[in-house]
């Protein structure tokens, strides 16, 4: 018969039956002005998991990160936070848990999806989880020679199996962290072409503006060329009036004075 061997390690004893939904809706103040949101991450920031009696109770600190764009164009990050307590009855697990056992509950987070948008002077943000729990207890497993040796064939048969697994997964990571890298040039270039068609939108306004001023400057001054000719004719009009005048006065002299000499 072979050596046994114990150890203490963490054992699952129950999980929920199907994952744990949340689906929230909540509406958020934002300090000024925003005309566009861009992008919405919600992301789990703490979690906690604290046992009464035959119920548990679920704390879910999120951190929610919107990306908003203002009235001038500039991009924003504003991070709001949210607090979630939801609670569950132990008979939603698929094996009995004792009330007095020391169980460490573990969540793992299946989905997260998020929806904002603009209202006003609000910020609507809808966001689901779908969140799996474990429990876990920590116990003393005894493990024989055999089973030892058991274990060791089955990792060197299962050894080849796993090293592709993992090269495999590291060529998943890098091409990930390319992904990132180009999504991030994307995001990047389209954020440079929205300032520049925003600049180009408010030179047009500019322009648009000074070529108006321009033409209200031509109007004023054909006005202003239009009072001065008739200003000009107006007084030439009067010169030739008062010239005509004096020289036929002068004629008549003239004339009387002949008469009165004969």
């Amino acid at each position: 018969m072979g050596k046994a061997y114990s150890i203490w390690t963490p054992v699952v004893i129950g999980r929920l039956k199907s994952p744990h939904r949340i689906n929230r809706e909540k509406v958020f103040t934002v300090d000024k002005n925003y005309k566009a949101m861009e992008d919405i991450i919600v992301k789990i920031k703490e979690c906690q998991v604290t046992a009464y009696g035959q119920n548990i109770e679920l704390l879910i600190k999120l951190d929610i990160l919107c990306l908003l764009e203002d009235i001038n164009g500039r991009l924003n990050l504003t991070v709001k936070q949210e607090t979630i307590r939801e609670n569950l009855n132990l008979a939603d697990f698929d094996n009995y848990i004792e009330e007095n056992l020391e169980i460490k509950y573990i969540l793992d987070t299946k989905k997260i999806s998020s929806y904002g948008e603009l209202t006003g002077n609000g910020l609507k943000v809808i966001y689901f989880l779908e969140i799996a729990i474990i429990a876990t207890s920590e116990q003393i497993i005894r493990i024989s020679l055999a089973d030892e040796m058991e274990i060791d064939e089955a990792e060197v048969s299962w050894q080849s199996l796993i090293n592709g697994l993992q090269a495999e997964l590291e060529l998943m990571a890098a091409e990930k962290i390319e992904l990132k890298r180009k999504l991030f040039l994307y995001e990047r270039n389209i954020f440079s072409l929205k300032k520049g068609l925003l600049k180009a939108e408010n030179r047009n306004v500019t322009l648009n503006q000074e070529i108006n001023n321009y033409l209200d400057i031509i109007e004023q001054l054909k006005e202003a060329i239009k009072e001065k000719e008739q200003d000009l004719s107006h007084s030439k009009n009067l010169y030739y009036k008062e010239e005509y005048t004096e020289n036929d006065a002068s004629l008549g002299s003239r004339i009387k004075k002949m008469f009165l000499t004969s």
